[in-house]
């Protein structure tokens, strides 16, 4: 609330009055007169349906206090108090509440006092040294006498032993999982009233002893001297609840007062405590908070408490309260309360109150609240500039004005809280419900049948998972895809061939690079071939074996062939005769040796033995996964049990046994099974695939040989070469393929790569769905029934003992029970608000109508900064 504004009119200003002039009525301005006056009519015309008195004449009745409040907003203020004391706020459920702070001496409990017409402790120090909740209410009946009722609400437990500040809010208290509230003390007595609420205090600040003790006995002297407290604040909540005739339906927390450290290592301990506290409450957007602040100061720049409002983003809920008026030892102070008043200078959301408290003399006489109310309104009536030049603010003047203000300010919270609070309720319970569904409470009887129940369950959907039938087809699909992905791993490894040598070049001066090509089957990919020679210089080079993985061409060139993405073998076609004639027993030209094209044959197959393996990794990751997620879907709700331990570590035995078996038994004797040939009895088959590669290499072989013949000495070839290539010489030269003998063994390897290929990927298929799959789906139950010890006699108390629970999830569903029903309270409370008013449509405003008040329509929506 700094005001750089203000620090010309401080040093012109010390006159004992400030000058006459009117307030301004621009309604830019802030919170003008015409702008109260206008918004205090729409209030009170958009809640005169439910009730709701004048605020010009305030009621008064025999307490001295104001009834300003109409049955139906009773019923709202009295449901917001009811959800307040369920501690709904720590669910984060919007509760409108009113918050209570400034800084120690602000004169903080002298408005306590005078808005609820009790005395708080002020021995020891700083008076409030817990949150405490004051509840006012009015009662139907004139003649019931004054009650008040205190309570313990406990949410923190104190640990002095074990602090951590990184797990904990407010060290060394640890936040209870369910808040407790217990019944302190109950009085008709008002200056009782101020021993029980010393008491309770005391009762909370020692919360290793019984409450009980403080609650038996009226407070002794040496209490209200004595610092012999296990903490010196606490986060726990004092409640006081006080009915009576003609007191205004409001609610409030009151805070500790924010100390000032000074260097104090204790106090600077506490100081952070406070200022923990305070922010936590100020904080929530469901609060109105009611900012004290002592006019014998420059109140607006050494707050404490207002920097923690303005840290928290909490200005535009703020209601400003000035206190001690007759202190006033600087009469420019007048300019600063005037400008506060008007909103022209360090606006509030809510604007300024001014109150006045009896001073120590009347406190010393002991004077009744209703005296000092009286005392209080002929202060602002016949002492200047109150009566005078600040005449116009009279309504923001004293304690009753201030009660009004509050009880609409909390209406108008409340009816945009309620539609909000409601869908939080809902949203949590539902989410409370789902988890309880998964954590049920362990049977009672019949132990045996939920656990074979619970085994066949889990089993017959895993049977389901392998076969794929309908509605349980997760598996099947992912086990599709992985077969697909194999077969194309096995096809990427299809052996290359260079498809240009060193003899085409008798046809022409020109050296090019060896172009490699896939042995395609498809038309689209035969139709890809590369046939365009490159032109690139080649030297002489010896012929040697091709290995694996690298392009071996038959000379070196100035760009590389491009490397394969796979293991794949290849081919060059002088190697390829090379090889031929050394493998060739005959020694004789054109003479191939069968055992020469058998061992060329089982090249290609040897990287399949790699491929295999990553194959089956990639199958037990995913059904491993698979597994556990239906094991989770059938038996997730005894997670924490040895039922779905035991069941889950079984499983994961038998799994890895028989896939064990899968992976270094049966996938290896297929792979050496193909190792071991070549064998191929279809016979046709295989030679359909060898006539078709074989015309299409030959094809491909005359194309490239027609090509190098017309560019030769880097020539062009001329539009008509395919006409000139039909002409009977030249296609003679061109059909007369020096490596047609290697295109032909090519043909030949490549047609049985394909048929081995299919054959391997449906032996190590049909084994996994034959064997592996099977077991799971028709071994696995037994196998379950034997490891959990379901076969003997002592199968009830082995059930028993797998049902039973661990004490964290009784603790959790205890706890999720806990909440239920405490939600479920604060539902039926909103619920019954709803039934006893629905017939009555203007108060539809409980589900989101709209509430101005006095200049803060902002109020009416949810309760957001």
């Amino acid at each position: 609330m700094a005001g750089p504004t203000r620090a010309s009119t401080r040093n012109a200003a010390m006159k004992p009055a400030i000058p006459s002039s009117q307030p301004t009525l621009d309604p830019s301005s802030g919170s003008t007169v015409m702008d109260d006056n206008m918004n205090a009519t729409r209030l009170s015309q958009t809640l005169e349906p439910l009730e709701i008195g004048s605020t010009k004449n305030p009621t008064s009745t025999s307490h001295g206090d104001v009834s300003v409040l109409g049955a139906g907003i009773k019923d709202l203020m009295s449901t917001m108090s009811e959800l307040q004391k369920l501690g709904l706020g720590q669910y984060d459920v919007p509760v409108a509440k009113c918050v209570v702070c400034g800084d120690q001496s602000a004169g903080k409990s002298s408005v306590i006092e005078a808005i609820s017409g009790i005395k708080v402790p002020r021995a020891g120090g700083t008076c409030t040294r817990c949150p405490m909740f004051i509840e006012l209410k009015s009662s139907e009946e004139l003649d019931c006498n004054w009650e008040a009722t205190v309570k313990l609400r406990t949410a923190y437990d104190y640990d002095p032993q074990c602090v951590d500040a990184k797990s904990q809010k407010y060290p060394p208290w640890f936040p209870k999982a369910i808040p407790i509230e217990v019944d302190f003390g109950h009085t008709n007595d008002q200056e009782e009233l101020a021993d029980i609420i010393f008491q309770a205090q005391l009762a909370l600040l020692n919360p290793k002893k019984d409450f009980r003790v403080y609650a038996t006995r009226p407070p002794s002297s040496h209490d209200k001297t004595s610092d012999a407290r296990e903490a010196d604040f606490s986060p726990n909540v004092l409640c006081i609840s006080i009915t009576a005739p003609g007191l205004p339906d409001l609610s409030f927390f009151d805070l500790p007062g924010v100390i000032i450290a000074r260097g104090n290592r204790k106090k600077e301990v506490l100081k952070k405590f406070i200022e923990d506290l305070v922010t936590e409450y100020v904080e929530d957007s469901s609060a109105l908070v009611l900012l004290t602040s002592s006019l014998e100061m420059d109140w607006d720049i050494s707050s404490h408490a207002a920097e923690l409002i303005t840290k928290t983003n909490a200005t535009s809920r703020t209601v400003g309260v000035l206190t001690k008026p007759d202190r006033i030892d600087n009469p420019a102070r007048y300019i600063d309360i005037r400008k506060a008043l008007d909103g022209s200078a360090d606006p509030l959301g809510h604007g300024y109150h001014v109150v006045k408290q009896p001073d120590q003399s009347s406190l010393d006489r002991a004077i009744s609240h209703t005296e000092a109310r009286t005392q209080e309104m002929a202060f602002f009536d016949q002492n200047q500039p109150w009566s005078t030049d600040l005449r116009i603010y009279q309504e923001k003047f004293g304690t009753l004005n201030l009660q009004v203000a509050l009880s609409k300010k909390l209406v108008a919270m409340s009816l945009g809280a309620l539609p909000l609070a409601r869908a939080r309720i809902s949203d949590m319970l539902a989410g409370i419900e789902d988890t309880l569904t998964s954590i049920p409470p362990p049977p009672t009887r019949d132990v045996t049948g939920v656990v074979n129940d619970a085994l066949r369950f889990f089993t017959e959907t895993l049977r389901k998972e392998m076969l794929g039938e309908k509605n349980a087809n997760t598996w099947r699909l992912k086990w599709d895809e992985l077969r697909k992905e194999f077969t194309k791993q096995l096809q990427d490894l299809r052996p290359r061939v260079a498809i240009r040598g060193k003899q085409d070049q008798l046809l022409s001066r020109t050296n090019d690079g060896l172009e490699m090509i896939d042995l395609v089957t498809s038309d689209e990919e035969e139709q890809r071939a590369p046939i365009t020679p490159s032109k690139r210089k080649q030297p002489s080079s010896t012929l040697t074996t091709p290995s694996k993985g690298t392009a071996t061409p038959s000379s070196s060139t100035n760009r590389p062939p491009k490397k394969p993405k796979f293991d794949t073998e290849q081919y060059d076609l002088d190697q390829l005769h090379e090889r031929l004639y050394r493998m060739s027993s005959a020694k004789l030209a054109h003479a191939v040796n069968p055992d020469a094209i058998e061992v060329l044959m089982l090249e290609p197959l040897r990287p399949w033995g790699k491929q295999m393996q990553k194959f089956y990794a990639k199958i037990e990751q995913a059904l491993t996964t698979r597994i556990d997620q239906v094991l989770v879907s059938c038996l997730g709700q005894w997670r924490q049990n040895l039922l779905f331990k035991e069941t889950r570590e079984t499983t994961k035995r038998f799994f890895k046994l028989h896939f064990d078996e899968q992976r270094t038994v049966m996938g290896p004797e297929a792979y050496e099974a193909e190792l071991a040939g070549p064998y191929f009895h279809d016979t046709q088959y295989y030679d359909s695939k060898m006539d078709r590669f074989l015309n299409k290499y030959k094809e491909t072989r005359f194309k490239i040989r027609k090509k190098v013949y017309f560019t030769a000495d880097g020539g062009i070839a001329p539009k008509n070469s395919d006409d000139l290539a039909k002409k009977e010489h030249l296609k003679s030269t061109l059909t007369n393929d020096p490596y047609a003998q290697e295109v032909e063994v090519i043909a030949k390897i490549h047609s049985y790569y394909d048929c081995a290929s299919i054959r391997f990927h449906e032996a190590i298929c049909m084994r996994i769905e034959s064997k592996l799959f099977r077991r799971l789906s028709e071994n696995l139950l037994p196998e379950l029934k034997e490891a959990l010890e379901l076969t003997d006699d002592k199968v009830y108390q082995r059930c028993v003992q797998l049902l039973a629970e661990d004490s964290g999830r009784e603790t959790r569903r205890r706890d999720l029970v806990q909440q239920r029903e405490v939600l479920l309270a604060g539902q039926k409370l909103l619920d019954n608000l709803d039934e006893k008013y629905k017939d009555e449509g203007s108060f539809a405003l409980f589900n989101g109508g709209t509430v101005d008040d006095e200049g803060d329509e902002h109020m009416a929506s949810a309760p957001e900064d």
